[in-house]
């Protein structure tokens, strides 16, 4: 399994470290949590993948929870540092299966997977360190054609056909820009 980005410039050309994106992205994230229900209470253990600069990161901290956030970039970790929480620079193919079973109540993977080989894999690694009561939330670009994406999902059904069993195919929201997915331990959300 390989990511795309061969060299930090090519994975960080197109985002601007100087813009502070952190008030749109806090207020998007209040509202798509309040839609899917999810509540963050204080002590949860966060683990963020794919955190870049952190700034769902620093939503998920300002709930009161802790959090570790793991980026391939060392240039957006060392921005994501500046703020508490464990931020790691490495590949999540090589460090997830590094991380003992049930150890996150809460794993975010904002549009990461379309950026890996083998998206599959790393959701059932996030499975395997999911707590039993645990869940995994994420979103993914539709029809995105970027360089950096390996994957282009064209929409719903093309994300259930190919994530089937990995998310629960029920929880989905899609603005036609992205699709927002849940799931728990086993794979489903029960209603």
């Amino acid at each position: 399994m390989k990511i795309k980005y061969k060299s930090e410039e090519n994975l960080i050309g197109h985002y601007d470290l100087n813009i502070n994106y952190s008030s749109p992205i806090n207020g998007a994230l209040e509202s798509i949590f309040k839609y899917f229900d999810i509540n963050l209470t204080p002590s949860l253990n966060v683990l963020d993948v794919g955190c870049g600069t952190g700034h769902a990161s620093e939503y998920v901290l300002n709930c009161g929870c802790d959090v570790v956030g793991i980026d391939y970039s060392r240039q957006r970790i060392l921005h994501a540092n500046m703020m508490d929480g464990l931020f790691i620079p490495a590949d999540i193919n090589i460090i997830l299966p590094y991380f003992g079973e049930n150890l996150f109540d809460f794993i975010m993977l904002f549009e990461v997977l379309e950026h890996l080989e083998n998206p599959n894999e790393v959701l059932k690694q996030c499975r395997r360190i999911l707590n039993p009561d645990g869940l995994i939330f994420g979103s993914l670009p539709i029809n995105s054609h970027y360089e950096a994406h390996l994957q282009v999902y064209s929409g719903i059904e093309d994300i259930k056909r190919r994530l089937s069993g990995l998310v629960d195919v029920s929880h989905f929201m899609d603005n036609l820009t992205f699709a927002f997915f849940k799931s728990n331990k086993s794979g489903g959300i029960e209603s």
